[in-house]
């Protein structure tokens, strides 16, 4: 990171550009304040990644504060608007995440061809770091596999692949008392599976704590 902002912009100029940040200034209009174009003001500012303890110490010798942080990121060329930091926020807190299984082809593929080999979830995540170590979107982990089986709106993968599960059930089940007897703990009377609900319906909502779509 260092190294990419020391080849195409001198120290002075770095540090001038975060002081004009922390002083309130667009990234653009302190880009043009320091000397150099817009372009590579968002260059600069894009490379800090949102990092705090990390790209901008290295590319300016000082640390932003939170809120100082904030006001950079949430600043447009008329300078920070609440209003506008709040938009962005609820925007980014209700924007669903894609599953991973449904945004890879290849890896989908790979996780059901390896569960039709009555490979364990765990089994998979592992083989598949052990096989593609430095190809991290081929890496998924055991829980993503299974909510892709068990939350069938999301991950994309056949349903009657659960029954090659070890367990071969295609839902889970209540945990067993010590005498072998289920635990009615947790039921839900008359709980209708998210697959057999109308499509509307099938989209799982936001976490709980987070506000973000699981």
């Amino acid at each position: 990171m260092t190294g990419k902002c020391r080849r195409w912009l001198s120290r002075e100029v770095r540090v001038g550009f975060w002081d004009q940040v922390r002083a309130g200034l667009s990234v653009d209009r302190a880009a043009i304040a320091s000397g150099v174009s817009p372009a590579s003001g968002r260059r600069l500012f894009e490379q800090a990644g949102g990092v705090i303890t990390n790209a901008p110490v290295a590319c300016s010798g000082r640390l932003l504060s939170w809120a100082e942080w904030e006001l950079a990121r949430n600043s447009t060329a008329a300078g920070y608007r609440a209003s506008t930091a709040q938009h962005t926020a609820e925007h980014h807190a209700k924007r669903p995440k894609p599953a991973k299984l449904t945004t890879n082809p290849a890896l989908h593929a790979r996780v059901q061809q390896d569960l039709r080999a009555r490979w364990s979830p765990e089994q998979i995540a592992a083989r598949l770091k052990r096989d593609f170590p430095d190809q991290p979107r081929m890496h998924v982990t055991h829980e993503t596999i299974c909510q892709a089986l068990y939350v069938q709106a999301r991950g994309g993968l056949h349903r009657e692949l659960a029954a090659c599960l070890r367990t071969g059930r295609a839902v889970r089940t209540p945990q067993r008392t010590p005498d072998g007897r289920r635990t009615r703990q947790g039921k839900i009377a008359g709980m209708v599976p998210i697959s057999e609900r109308p499509r509307r319906s099938r989209r799982p909502g936001p976490s709980p704590g987070t506000g973000k779509a699981t």
